[in-house]
């Protein structure tokens, strides 16, 4: 049990740190916004089943481990449309000061 709940909070930190990666890349470039999130959204599905399948001999409880990981996915998309809704606002309140 303990091995599943390692192996779950790896695979979360590594998806968080690709929803933060994104974040900062977009405030970096904000025209590349929609293909920033559909390419993280590939990247981390890419991952998970990578990790998933290489890992799954030793994951004990899959309905733990299943659910560390959609966990993880759901704050991430929460985080990235928080932060990009955020952003945007951010961004036509410069417009409109500008106008």
């Amino acid at each position: 049990m303990l091995d599943t709940m390692v192996y779950g909070f790896v695979a979360a930190i590594f998806l968080i740190f690709i929803t933060i990666s994104m974040v900062k890349i977009y405030r970096i470039t904000p025209k590349m916004g929609i293909g920033l999130v559909w390419g993280s959204l590939g990247l981390k599905l890419f991952f998970i089943s990578v990790y998933t399948i290489s890992v799954s001999d030793y994951i004990e409880n899959d309905i733990l481990y299943a659910t560390l990981i959609l966990m993880s996915i759901i704050y991430s998309m929460v985080y990235t449309i928080l932060k990009l809704k955020k952003d945007l606002f951010d961004y036509d309140e410069e417009q409109f000061k500008k106008d």
